[in-house]
């Protein structure tokens, strides 16, 4: 049976006046090109509905986007701080949690990594090259293409992602 991947939503808005939750495309056609069922969560969705969508799910990805509110890590306040969603934060942290807890698999990317570190007691420096100056530059785009590496990531051994991998380093 072809697994289920929720993947969480994001408010945008067609003109300035409609609401609209959607996920990039590009998210859609790598979960199914990886042989998933790609799913849209909403972000409308209570904790108890959440909870009650997530044993369906093979597994969750929390893709990219804006920034978490800087309160739910004590975070300080920065100007370069953009695109804070009650809703997706609210919604992000609760799944992280229950996926972590219930041993679900689950992937973030960019934001979604953030999200998972957040929910986990984890904190983030609001704005890295103003708070961590010698931080290597990880925001790439639009300057270079998305695919531009911008440094090795190690990976602790004995896990599914090294297994998967075949190597402690990528």
């Amino acid at each position: 049976m072809t697994p289920l991947i929720g993947i969480t939503s994001s408010h945008t808005s067609t003109n300035g006046t409609l609401a609209v939750l959607g996920v990039s495309e590009s998210y859609l056609k790598a979960v199914a090109a990886a042989g998933g069922l790609p799913v849209i969560i909403p972000l409308v969705l209570t904790n108890a509905q959440l909870d009650e969508l997530l044993p369906r799910l093979d597994g969750v990805l929390f893709p990219g986007g804006g920034d978490i509110d800087p309160e739910l890590f004590h975070g300080t306040p920065h100007s370069e701080v953009y695109g804070i969603d009650a809703e997706r934060d609210r919604v992000e942290l609760h799944l992280a949690r229950r996926v972590a807890e219930q041993n679900k698999p689950f992937l973030g990317i960019c934001r979604g990594i953030q999200v998972i570190n957040v929910a986990l007691g984890g904190t983030l420096y609001t704005h890295i090259s103003d708070q961590h100056p010698q931080a290597l530059r990880h925001a790439w785009y639009p300057n270079f293409p998305r695919e531009t590496l911008a440094h090795a990531v190690k990976v602790q051994g004995g896990t599914r992602l090294a297994a998967a991998l075949g190597s402690l380093e990528v």
